[in-house]
């Protein structure tokens, strides 16, 4: 059997399955709290195991509002089952933490108002299910704690 030469590890294992805290802003500076998120990343057996276990059928018919709904719906189901494992700083009414479990987290993500004009739901807070998850998708965000330059291409 060949020894093959090892290389460095894209990202470190155990802060992938950790998570990393990400702070988060919005485009005014208006701090919208801090979310712990995990790796994305298909060679990840907890990656695996949930795109086995979560299934979705497509979209049928024409995207219209009730598919895209659904859609971030989906988007915003996998995202809070697969990656995000915690947060700190999400407020009630009356500025009171609320404690993080995944339902909370979905309903929080799935939020939105209806159109007056059209009728149809506006997602307020897709924009930052789709900053969470490129946060989640990206290796250097969970490269080991002490390392300071980008890591080794491989």
């Amino acid at each position: 059997m060949a020894k093959f030469k090892k290389h460095k590890p894209r990202f470190d294992l155990k802060v992938a399955n950790e998570g990393r805290e990400i702070y988060v802003e919005d485009i005014h500076g208006t701090y919208l709290g801090t979310f712990r998120v995990a790796l994305v990343d298909p060679t990840l057996p907890r990656v695996r195991k949930a795109a086995e276990r979560i299934q979705f059928a497509p979209v049928n018919g024409p995207i219209g509002a009730k598919a895209a709904a659904k859609d971030v719906e989906r988007v915003a189901r996998v995202f809070v089952e697969v990656a995000l494992l915690d947060w700190l700083d999400i407020l009630d009414e009356d500025d009171k933490q609320i404690p993080f479990n995944k339902d909370v987290a979905f309903e929080y993500l799935t939020q939105f108002e209806i159109d007056e004009a059209t009728g149809e739901r506006f997602y307020t807070h897709v924009w930052l299910l789709n900053h969470l998850s490129r946060e989640s998708e990206n290796i250097h965000n969970f490269q080991p704690m002490e390392q300071k330059e980008l890591p080794e291409k491989n």
